[in-house]
Parts: C-alpha cells; sequence; structure tokens
C-alpha cells in the first residue's frame, strides 16, 4: 500500500508541475471568479495554523457587497482534477465566513497515510470557497494544503528548522513595471498616474527573481515488471532497490487576467518566464496587453483592470492586481 500510494502521489506531483496556460484562454472578468487561494504557508504540518488568502476577481461595475463561504467536505466525489462537490450536500462543513480563513490542520486527518506520503507528493487537504455577490453571480475553487507528518521528537529544534527550511514557500511577484511600445518595439516607461490609452501596445514588466524558484526532490518508484496486484509483497530492500530520488527546481507559470482588452494577441509575441528549462534564459516576465477599438460596439470602460497570478507547481502562489485609468488616445 506505501508503494502505491507513493507512485501515485509521484505521478499527480509531475502532473502538476508540467501544466501550462494558454494565454488566449484568460478570459474576461464578467462575474465573480476565485482566480487563486494562497495558503501562509503553502505546507504545513498536523495541527498547524495556516492563512487562506483569496484573490477575487469581480467586473468594475460590480455590487459591492460579495459574500464568502469557507467549505470542507472531507473527500469530494470522483477523481476529476475540478471535482469539489461532496457526494452529498449535506456532508459539507462551514469553516467561515469571512474574506479570509485561519485554519488549522485537524488533528483527525489519516496521520498513516500522511506519514507513507511524506516523501513524495505529501497528503493533500481540500479547502473550497464558494463567493456569491447576490446578484446571481457566483463562483467555488478549491485549494490543497499539502499536510506533513507532526514532527518525531517535538522537543527537537533542529527538526523544526529543518522543515522550516525545505517545505514549500509562496513565491514573491513584484508590482509589474509599464512600458508603451513604438511599432519598432521600443519602450517607453508610463508613470503611475499616467492613464492607458487604447489602441496602444503596453508592455507590462515584472522583475520575478530567478531565486523565488526552490529546489526539491521528487521520489520515483518503478514497478515495471511486477504484477499490481503483487506490488505490497515486495520487501522493504526491494523497495528501496527501485526506488530513485532526481533534484529538481520548481516551474514558475504565470496566469494573467483583464476586465478588458487583450494580452499578447495582434501585438508583439508574448515573453513570459519558461522555466521548463533548468535556467530560463530570461528573467523577468513580460506580457504585451492593448485594448483595440476597430470594430468594437461596446463603450470605452473609463478604467481598466488586470490580475498577474505567479503559481509555483507545488501550490505556492502570489499575485499583483493593477487598476488604470483609460481614455480614448
Amino acid at each position: 500500500m506505501v508503494a502505491r500510494r507513493i507512485l501515485i502521489a509521484t505521478a499527480v506531483l509531475l502532473l502538476s508541475a508540467c501544466t501550462t496556460y494558454d494565454l488566449l484562454e484568460e478570459g474576461l472578468i464578467y462575474r465573480p471568479r476565485v482566480l487563486a487561494l494562497k495558503m501562509q504557508p503553502p505546507e504545513a504540518r498536523i495541527g498547524d495554523w495556516v492563512r487562506i488568502t483569496p484573490l477575487i476577481a469581480t467586473p468594475l461595475d460590480a455590487p459591492g457587497v460579495l459574500d464568502h463561504t469557507w467549505l470542507d467536505c472531507g473527500q469530494p466525489s470522483g477523481t476529476g482534477e475540478s471535482d469539489d462537490w461532496c457526494d452529498h450536500r449535506g456532508e459539507q462543513r462551514v469553516l467561515g465566513s469571512g474574506e479570509e480563513l485561519i485554519y488549522e490542520v485537524p488533528k483527525s486527518l489519516p496521520q498513516a497515510e500522511i506519514q507513507s506520503l511524506a516523501l513524495a507528493a505529501g497528503y493533500w487537504k481540500r479547502i473550497s470557497l464558494e463567493v456569491d455577490d447576490r446578484a446571481g453571480g457566483k463562483d467555488r475553487a478549491f485549494k490543497r494544503l499539502v499536510v506533513q507528518p507532526p514532527p518525531r521528537n517535538p522537543d527537537d529544534p533542529s527538526e523544526a528548522q529543518r522543515f522550516a527550511m525545505m517545505r514549500n514557500r509562496n513565491p514573491s511577484l513584484p508590482a509589474p513595471e509599464l512600458f508603451s511600445l513604438d511599432a519598432a518595439g521600443g519602450e517607453t516607461p508610463v508613470a503611475d498616474d499616467v492613464p492607458l490609452e487604447a489602441n496602444r501596445d503596453y508592455l507590462w514588466r515584472m522583475a520575478l527573481s530567478p531565486g523565488e524558484r526552490q529546489d526539491y526532490q521528487v521520489i520515483s518508484l518503478d514497478l515495471s515488471g511486477i504484477d499490481p496486484s503483487k506490488a505490497q509483497e515486495l520487501t522493504q530492500e526491494e523497495l528501496e532497490e527501485r526506488v530513485t530520488i532526481q533534484a529538481r527546481r520548481e516551474r514558475l507559470i504565470i496566469r494573467y487576467y483583464r476586465s478588458d482588452g487583450r494580452f499578447g494577441q495582434d501585438q508583439k509575441p508574448v515573453r513570459t518566464v519558461d522555466s521548463s528549462k533548468e535556467e530560463p534564459f530570461y528573467y523577468p516576465a513580460e506580457v504585451t496587453w492593448s485594448l483595440n477599438t476597430k470594430e468594437r460596439v461596446a463603450a470605452l470602460p473609463d478604467r481598466v483592470r488586470l490580475w498577474f497570478v505567479v503559481v509555483d507547481g507545488r501550490g505556492g502562489m502570489d499575485w499583483q492586481v493593477v487598476t488604470r485609468a483609460l481614455i480614448a488616445g
């Protein structure tokens, strides 16, 4: 059972670390959307306290009231990546209704399973958030908290220091700098108090440090040639012979959302952090944006809002939100 759990956890970790996002599919914000849920810290032990902060995007003309409902339903039904519903709605347990949630990792979690997954992807505990703008706009999202077992010796300060040093942390996304682009690709800085102009290309640059990518280890278990039904019969020595440990470095992904305009289309090629290589060729992260009025029917808004989210592939994240005035130009 331990071997099977490690194999499954490792496969899921590798899958999550390789997720990519197509900029052209990042939709407009026309209803409340939970874009991200940041846990501080994103990896904790049984009995630890965690602060969970949401990034909720709403249309600029949305009503001011937004209800939050934090939920826990134990094990969600099904196995889909986006499946976040209990088998029975009555199983849901309301954890809170504030804009943030202060959450204690339950001591009732299955400690044997948590211990068996400690060297792989870790045990995942789901927390869900529902938001409601009271005008028919709703959204729901979940976040996985990586749970590690309690310390073997609570009185050993070195063990706590090792855990604090090695566990995942949230990356830090700096405030973006803004540049206008001319036809030749030349960049001119744009001050914070200067409105954006329609029909002009802009470049948003975030000086993301390469040091934000943490090193970590992935454990793989090779069960080739083994009858899956007999995997549990392997001895500890046989298991250890089939285990390999690989050093990895996080891949940072930047997601982009907008209240209007477009990212990276009909403009210069999009440049962002390509950290699938061991060392990306360039930092910082960059993306182009503009609001073109050609064939536009809707009236121009007097301001636009942009959301920038960085994700490290292991549950850590950070974001920046920018609101700028807009003129016809």
